[in-house]
């Protein structure tokens, strides 16, 4: 792949908004996925907020270290295990193409966010009429990691819109488009997720979607890592900034928000 055409592809988000929208738009979210494909009930759903200059920026930047070792694409899971394309790679180059992705998202994006859930205890703890709200674990974690760039926009006083780009392909992609839908149509969800535009493109099209591929690997291989005994993950330890949340949502807390939601609606009705 050549530069222009991943300059093509990361400004998708001059398509995707309305006539005008560019010219108020502040920030971009990528998030991708990890666990869907590796047979394993923890599903992980993670990425980064840039502000759009930051974005072509590290556009730039990552394509150049991809040219200079002739790589496609970025892809940690490839990375870490000398697949295609990096198995033309030494264990050394491999290392050193990861370090410099780290650096490039962490010098770039403004938040990192990461969100788990075991699947199998979701369907297991969640009542039937909260999965009819909430959707599949997939859109349950797309929820939560828009919730999460919320709470980031107010403490640090972003006032401005996101586009929000996903990887596309996840079998629950059509469910979380349409709830995304939602969002777009009720001004009340547009102001709370600083909601401007959505799309689901392929990863290989857009390098900052690349760096959302990173942190969700690296957290789903690290909650595996520590469910069989082993140390936290150095790479995680070097990735995870002060002002990035990673979220592991446990049968417990899935309890816990439960209670939470049951709470809310006894006040909400004047009970106690």
């Amino acid at each position: 792949m050549t530069a222009p055409e991943w300059s093509i592809g990361d400004r998708l988000i001059e398509v995707v908004l309305p006539c005008g929208g560019f010219l108020v738009l502040l920030a971009e979210a990528y998030v991708d996925e990890s666990g869907s494909h590796a047979r394993s009930p923890i599903l992980c759903v993670g990425g980064y907020v840039y502000a759009s200059e930051k974005a072509r920026e590290f556009t730039a930047e990552l394509g150049a270290v991809l040219s200079e070792y002739d790589l496609p694409f970025f892809r940690m899971s490839a990375c870490a295990n000398g697949a295609p394309p990096f198995d033309k790679l030494s264990n050394d180059e491999c290392d050193a193409v990861a370090r410099k992705m780290i650096a490039l998202i962490k010098d770039h994006s403004a938040y990192g966010f990461v969100v788990s859930v075991n699947e199998d205890d979701y369907r297991r703890v969640i009542p039937r009429h909260l999965v009819e709200n909430f959707g599949s674990p997939y859109s349950f974690c797309v929820n939560r990691c828009l919730t999460l760039i919320r709470h980031w926009a107010d403490r640090s006083g972003f006032s401005g819109r996101v586009a929000y780009f996903f990887e596309a392909g996840h079998k629950e992609e059509g469910e979380a488009h349409r709830i995304l839908e939602l969002y777009r149509e009720s001004p009340e969800a547009t102001d709370r997720f600083r909601y401007s535009a959505h799309a689901f493109v392929e990863k290989t099209l857009s390098l900052p979607l690349q760096s959302a591929d990173v942190i969700a690997y690296q957290w789903h291989k690290d909650i595996k890592n520590r469910l069989e005994g082993r140390n936290p993950r150095k790479d995680l330890i070097a990735l995870i900034r002060q002002q990035d949340s990673a979220i592991e949502c446990t049968a417990d807390s899935l309890h816990e928000m439960i209670k939470h939601l049951q709470e809310q609606s006894l006040r909400r009705f004047g009970r106690t």
